[in-house]
């Protein structure tokens, strides 16, 4: 009775042994430590130089809004965004109206922007890059129906190196104000080359 105890307790102990010794894959730290970094590369953080973030979501770049918008969430991220540069919009509500517009006339005047009080392309820009400290690469389509030019220097009357076809997408890596226009530097076929951003919608 008692060898079998023992051999039962012998085998019962090397079973023990063979198990705990085989290794349950549950991906290693390495693999996974390199799918978030990939992954954040493909799809950057909304904030990650910001220093201050609103707690209503950010309308999509190429969103207009203006005295005749409808109340949404939209104008309560643009309100929060100015009344926190202190241009007072009065109490956040959704709604567009004459606080908000005045605000936003004042924000474009101190910015050196087309003061019409409608929050387009390069108004959006500027708050983005003085409220939320966001300046960085951004990845847009062409939204020109017959293409997109692009110049060798922030100009209109610059030469023309090649044209962007309508749907390509582009990386612009920063940007610049020319005569109140928004342009975005990119890489054209190893040269640089400049792009009027009221004819792209940023992806990321």
């Amino acid at each position: 009775m008692k060898n079998k105890l023992t051999k039962a307790f012998a085998i019962i102990l090397v079973v023990l042994m063979v198990v705990t010794a085989i290794p349950v894959y549950a991906g290693s730290a390495d693999s996974m430590n390199c799918d978030e970094a990939k992954a954040s590369k493909v799809l950057p953080t909304n904030n990650t130089k910001g220093y201050w973030t609103p707690s209503y979501s950010e309308p999509s770049m190429g969103t207009v809004l203006g005295t005749w918008s409808p109340r949404s969430n939209y104008v309560r991220w643009l309100q929060q965004c100015l009344n926190y540069l202190g241009y007072n919009c009065g109490v956040v509500d959704g709604w567009y109206g004459n606080n908000t517009k005045n605000a936003v006339q004042s924000f474009q005047r101190n910015c050196g922007l087309v003061v019409d009080g409608v929050f387009g392309f390069n108004t959006h820009l500027a708050i983005r890059r003085l409220a939320l400290g966001l300046d960085d690469v951004k990845y847009c389509y062409v939204t020109a129906r017959n293409g997109l030019n692009v110049r060798v220097s922030p100009n209109t009357s610059s030469r023309i190196l090649g044209a962007l076809s309508y749907g390509s997408y582009v990386e612009v890596t920063c940007y610049t104000w020319e005569s109140n226009v928004c342009w975005g530097k990119i890489d054209y076929n190893g040269n640089i080359g400049w792009i009027c951003m009221d004819y792209v919608t940023i992806v990321y």
